[in-house]
């Protein structure tokens, strides 16, 4: 298998990870655990049971290879148990800590989140959860839990925090467009492209009037066509510097004004959207081609990330709901996809399938990757 400076072994950042249990009686160690979740995971499992069971398949040998000295797997209710207890923010963290090493050559960052469906537990909603991703990486570089008593508008700043966003390109969904919001990424150097929706109805009302006629200074625009599937998709980027100064003066940072035209023939059915969108970039200082790429290259967040957690990993499906067992499965779900991504990986589920001919190959992964 063909890898991709070096991670270092996943385990020793697992080491970092506190234990919630007592020391009296406690037979399998937490990285062990920790360890076993995540090479199961690479291998198809889904939960506690297909994780046990999947233990329960490896000789001796290789379970202590695992970190199991007596050469026993765990038993289901172990991994429920623990990983319930478990501080998700410390997982989380260690997780963020590990793979922070490919933020470096990441040029922009995708922000947006995420209801896990089968976590809801009677009165109590389903966990949601906002998460970061590098545009060209696809890595999940940070995740942060949002209580239902607030919202992704009082988290995203948290989860920015977790990371260096100095020199990075923040895109994120039209919930983000904020003043506050575009303030806290200009004053940690960083850059953002923002979706305008009704939310925002005045700003959203300024942006088109900027591209009525000819209202000049019009930066001429860009089409993409993209084709596949039986599908049909037409972008149309237009681009401005014209918005009012008095706008440009409540929006900090804020240059360009965007209209995106998206037309979509999906098997002879025509469908037309039109999305704004307000940056801090300067189109003096970079191609058009490369803003509109951070536009389209957002939605990798939906199709690389949550499309496979939720089709190729079955998240939604997943019934594990007590204590923070949703979020600490999560974490182990973005390992896997992020080990997978690093390691030039397109097809998540054709991996996963190989992996059941090469049942060793999992070893590789863990051992880390190179940048």
């Amino acid at each position: 298998m063909k890898k991709v400076k070096i991670l270092s072994e996943l385990s020793l950042a697992f080491e970092k990870v506190p234990d919630p249990r007592k020391s009296w009686g406690k037979r399998y160690s937490l990285k062990a655990l920790l360890v076993m979740a995540t090479a199961a995971m690479l291998c198809g499992a889904k939960g506690p049971t297909s994780i046990s069971e999947w233990g329960c398949s490896k000789s001796r040998e290789e379970l202590k290879q695992l970190g199991f000295r007596r050469g026993i797997a765990p038993c289901a209710a172990t991994f429920s148990n623990v990983f319930r207890d478990l501080d998700s923010l410390a997982f989380e963290r260690a997780i963020r800590n590990y793979f922070s090493p490919v933020l470096e050559g990441e040029e922009a960052i995708a922000v947006d989140g995420k209801t896990l469906r089968g976590s809801k537990d009677g009165d109590l909603p389903a966990v949601h959860l906002l998460s970061a991703l590098g545009q060209s990486t696809c890595v999940v570089f940070n995740e942060q839990f949002v209580s239902s008593k607030t919202n992704e508008i009082k988290v995203i700043v948290n989860l920015l925090d977790g990371i260096k966003i100095k020199g990075k390109v923040i895109t994120a969904d039209a919930l983000h467009t904020q003043k506050g919001f575009c303030e806290y990424v200009i004053d940690n150097g960083g850059d953002y492209v923002l979706t305008v929706k009704d939310n925002q109805k005045c700003l959203r009302e300024d942006i088109s009037d900027c591209f009525i006629g000819n209202s000049p200074p019009l930066n001429n625009g860009l089409k993409d066509v993209t084709k596949g599937h039986g599908r049909v998709e037409i972008r149309n980027y237009m681009m401005s510097e014209s918005l009012a100064e008095n706008v440009l003066l409540k929006w900090k940072g804020a240059k360009t004004v965007l209209k995106v035209v998206r037309t979509r023939d999906i098997n002879g059915k025509l469908s037309q959207e039109t999305v704004y969108a307000i940056t801090s970039l300067d189109l003096s200082h970079m191609t058009k081609k490369k803003l509109a790429s951070y536009i389209r290259g957002h939605w990798y967040i939906e199709n690389k990330l949550h499309y496979v957690r939720d089709v190729t990993l079955e998240e939604d499906k997943s019934r594990i709901r007590k204590g923070n067992g949703s979020q600490i499965f999560a974490g182990l779900r973005n390992i896997v996809l992020n080990l997978f991504r690093l390691n030039h990986v397109e097809n998540v589920a054709a991996e996963i399938r190989r992996m059941l001919f090469f049942p060793k190959e999992y070893i590789y992964y863990l051992q880390g990757v190179k940048l």
